[in-house]
């Protein structure tokens, strides 16, 4: 049975009967599924096998790098989160430490500098907001790209250099 909100699951492990299989997915047959609003969660090899911004993934990835996995920029982004709640938009963060392959993968995203990447998988098409920036700025760059206008402050989509597959392998 697997939680779609974190990709994680439970395994079913008994003698694999009808009875057996009937009873256990009973429980789980009129639990109430609690839609979480949109988080910010970290971009794991788990989620990317599960295709989390994939080629087959149809939302926007908008991915925020940070130095740690408690950077302070996460709880900031977390605070707009819930305004993008009914919007085809994944917020993920990357520790440009851990997984600087995945990062390298955006050849003109410079890490130091540069904090936020919208990835639209399927098209393998990226952009990027330039710089540090406040929550408003934020804001403005999420609904230009989710209404699909050019906004000024970021660069202009870029077609993604490498394979999907060749991104996992940055992961822990």
């Amino acid at each position: 049975v697997l939680n779609d909100i974190e990709g994680e699951g439970q395994l079913y492990t008994e003698e694999f009967s009808k009875d057996r299989v009937s009873k256990y997915l009973r429980q789980f047959k009129y639990m109430k599924i609690k839609r979480k609003m949109n988080q910010v969660t970290k971009l794991t090899k788990s989620l990317w096998d599960s295709g989390r911004c994939g080629a087959g993934d149809s939302k926007l990835c908008f991915l925020i790098l940070v130095s740690s996995d408690n950077d302070p920029l996460i709880n900031e982004i977390k605070d707009i989160t819930g305004r993008y709640e009914r919007d085809p938009i994944s917020f993920y963060y990357l520790n440009i430490k851990e997984q600087q392959e995945f990062v390298l993968a955006f050849p003109k995203v410079d890490p130091t500098k540069d904090k936020y990447i919208f990835f639209k998988p399927q098209r393998k098409k990226y952009g990027f907001l330039q710089g540090a920036a406040t929550n408003d700025v934020v804001m403005s760059f999420i609904d230009d790209v989710l209404a699909g206008n050019k906004a000024s402050n970021f660069i202009r989509e870029q077609h993604l250099d490498i394979k999907a597959k060749q991104l996992p392998s940055c992961f822990n």
